[in-house]
């Protein structure tokens, strides 16, 4: 299975096929190659264009170098910002589309780090 450029992790790709009708408040996550990132939906444009902003995390599991990965999520109301387009395939993705931009999970907010780069 080709996963795309975008990712080489089985779970965000999996993630990225996550998709609900975003409403201001929700949780989304940015799915970089193998990292996760979250974020909030902060204004909803249109049925095809979102703003959301970067979420502040902090570890909460003393799980150190592992998989098994804990998280408290906090808003962060100096976040960095993006504008999300849906695509054709109904997966959202930054400026850039679906071959240069980064796609993200809506409706869900998620943080992990890979430790294995």
């Amino acid at each position: 299975m080709k996963l795309g450029r975008t990712t080489a992790s089985m779970t965000n790709f999996m993630l990225s096929g996550y998709q609900n009708q975003p409403v201001v408040g929700m949780g989304a996550t940015e799915l970089c190659w193998t990292d996760r990132h979250p974020y909030t939906v902060i204004e909803v444009k249109s049925a095809n264009v979102i703003v959301v902003q970067a979420d502040d995390c902090v570890r909460i599991d003393n799980n150190g170098m592992s998989e098994d990965q804990r998280y408290e999520f906090k808003a962060n109301l100096n976040g960095r910002k993006a504008v999300l387009r849906r695509a054709k395939n109904g997966r959202w993705y930054s400026k850039g589309g679906m071959h240069n931009g980064t796609c993200y999970s809506i409706g869900e907010r998620d943080s992990y780090h890979d430790f294995s780069f």
